[in-house]
C-alpha cells in the first residue's frame, strides 16, 4: 500500500490504540461542514502539515547522544552482578523422579525489584559497582561533553504478587548417548536434570525511571499500577496510569483500566511544549472467560482528536458481531459476490466511523467497508463442469458529505497528497539519520 494510504489508516488506527479526555467538546461548534473531496483534501493536508511541523527529530538529540555514549561501555561487571542475583533467586523445592520419564528439579522463584538495587559508575568506559547499601538502581557517567548524567530506577508503594502459568519457565534435561562397541548399541544416560520454574513477580505499585544530564531531567517515566489480584480470575481488575516525558514531549495515560468481567477504557494525550497534538478516549464493554481463554466484546466507542482540528469517531453496539462478520468474509471461498456484499453490509450496520473537523457534531465523511476480490481458483467436476471459486477480502471506503465515494487506495494517493508524503518522508528520514548514526 502506498505511503499516504498507510498514513491515513494510521491516523484512524490511533483511535483504536490511543485514548483521552475530550478537552475540546465545550468549544463552540462551527456551522460549516466540509462536503466535497477537494475541500477535505485541503483540510487533511493542513492538519497533517500542522502535526508534522510540530515534531522534530533533533528534539531528541541529547537523549540519543547520551545513549550513543554508552554503546561501547564494558558491561561485564553489571552482567556478573545481574546473573548472580538471578541464579540465587530460584529455590529448590523437590526432586521428582518418575520411572521411564525424564528427571526434573522443581524450583520456585520470587522476583522483586528490591533484589535488583545498586549503584554503578562508568570509569574509563567500564562500569564499576560502588560499595554500600542502596534502595534504587543507578548508573552515573559523564557524557561526551563532560556533563554528569544519572539514570535512576526506583520503586515504591504496595507490591502485588503476580503469578500465572504463562510466567513459568522450563529447561529440558540433557542426555548423553553411550556407545557399547561389543553390542553395537547406544544407551541414553541423564547428564543434567531438567528444571521447572514456578515464577512469581512482585509488581510494585509505582515505578519511576529518570535520566538527568547536567542536573536537568531529559527523560522521566512514571508508571502507577493497581491490581485487584495477582492472578487472572473472573474478578481481576487492573488500573494503570503512565506519564512519559522526553524533553518537551509528553505522553500521558490518565487512566487505563480493565475489568475481566466488564470491559476496558483508556485516556491518552500526546503533547509538545504543553500543546496537545493527539488526544483520545476509548472504552469497550466485554468479558473474558479465564477457564475457556476466550472473550466477548459488546459496545465500544472511540474519539480521537488531532490538534483540535480533526476528530475521528467510532462507535458500535456489538464489536463482537462486527469482527466476526468481517472474519467470515476472509475465511470462506464458498460465497457469491451477493452473499459477500450481504455479510459486509451486516458488518457496516454494526459500526459507525465518522470524520469531523473543528469539533463539528455533523460528520464531513464516513468510512465503511466494501468487498474486494482476493484471488481464487477453479476446478472441473466429474461431469466436466467448470467451477470457479473466489477468495474475498474487504477494503475501507470513504464517503464524503456530498455522497462522493472513493476506495482508500484511490483517494489517498501519493499524487493527490504529494506535499504531505514529502513532508512525512522528510520527517522519517530525519529520525533515521538521528538514531541510526
Amino acid at each position: 500500500m502506498k505511503q499516504i494510504q498507510i498514513l491515513a489508516l494510521s491516523l484512524m488506527a490511533l483511535g483504536w490504540t490511543s485514548c483521552s479526555s475530550n478537552d475540546n467538546e465545550e468549544k463552540e461548534q462551527p456551522k460549516v461542514v466540509l462536503t466535497t473531496p477537494e475541500q477535505q483534501k485541503e483540510k487533511l493536508e493542513k492538519v497533517t502539515t500542522d502535526l508534522v511541523n510540530k515534531v522534530h527529530a533533533n528534539d531528541f538529540k541529547n537523549v540519543q547522544d547520551v545513549l550513543e555514549d554508552l554503546d561501547n561501555a564494558n558491561t561485564e561487571t553489571v552482567e556478573t552482578w545481574w546473573d548472580a542475583i538471578v541464579d540465587e533467586i530460584p529455590k529448590l523445592t523437590r526432586v521428582a523422579r518418575f520411572a521411564g520419564t525424564p528427571e526434573y528439579q522443581n524450583y520456585t522463584a520470587l522476583y522483586r525489584a528490591s533484589n535488583f538495587v545498586g549503584h554503578f559508575r562508568l570509569v574509563d568506559k567500564k562500569w564499576v559497582k560502588e560499595n554500600g547499601t542502596f534502595n534504587d538502581l543507578q548508573f552515573s557517567f559523564a557524557d561526551r561533553n563532560g556533563k554528569p548524567c544519572v539514570a535512576r530506577l526506583t520503586t515504591s508503594g504496595k507490591e502485588t504478587a503476580v503469578k500465572d502459568k504463562y510466567l513459568n519457565s522450563e529447561k529440558s534435561p540433557v542426555y548423553l548417548w553411550d556407545y557399547d562397541a561389543a553390542t553395537d548399541t547406544y544407551t541414553k544416560r541423564l547428564l543434567e536434570s531438567g528444571r521447572r520454574y514456578e515464577n512469581t513477580w512482585m509488581l510494585p505499585e509505582n515505578v519511576a525511571l529518570t535520566l538527568t544530564q547536567g542536573g536537568t531531567t531529559i527523560m522521566d517515566v512514571k508508571v502507577n499500577t493497581q491490581l485487584s489480584s495477582g492472578q487472572l480470575t473472573s474478578t481481576t481488575k487492573v488500573v494503570v496510569k503512565t506519564n512519559v516525558k522526553i524533553n518537551n514531549y509528553e505522553i500521558d495515560v490518565k487512566r487505563a483500566w480493565a475489568d475481566v468481567a466488564k470491559g476496558a477504557s483508556a485516556d491518552v494525550k500526546v503533547m509538545v511544549n504543553g500543546e496537545t497534538l493527539l488526544a483520545a478516549h476509548a472504552e469497550a464493554e466485554g468479558s473474558y472467560n479465564v477457564e475457556k481463554e476466550e472473550g466477548k466484546a459488546g459496545k465500544a466507542s472511540v474519539v480521537c482528536d488531532i490538534l483540535g482540528e480533526m476528530q475521528l469517531r467510532l462507535s458500535t453496539d456489538n464489536l463482537q458481531a462486527y469482527s466476526e462478520k468481517l472474519d467470515e468474509v476472509t475465511t470462506s471461498d464458498k460465497y457469491s459476490k451477493a452473499e459477500i456484499d450481504a455479510l459486509i453490509a451486516q458488518a457496516n450496520r454494526e459500526m459507525s466511523i465518522t470524520l469531523h473537523y473543528d469539533n463539528n457534531s455533523e460528520a464531513s465523511a464516513r468510512v465503511y467497508m466494501n468487498a474486494l476480490a482476493d484471488g481464487g481458483y477453479e476446478w472441473t467436476d466429474e461431469n466436466g463442469k467448470l467451477h470457479v471459486a473466489k477468495y474475498w477480502n474487504y477494503e475501507p471506503v470513504i464517503e464524503f458529505a456530498d455522497k462522493t465515494t472513493y476506495a482508500f487506495e484511490d483517494y489517498f494517493t501519493s499524487a493527490r497528497f504529494n506535499t504531505v508524503v514529502d513532508l512525512v518522508n522528510d520527517l522519517v528520514r530525519d529520525f533515521e539519520n538521528e538514531f541510526n548514526k
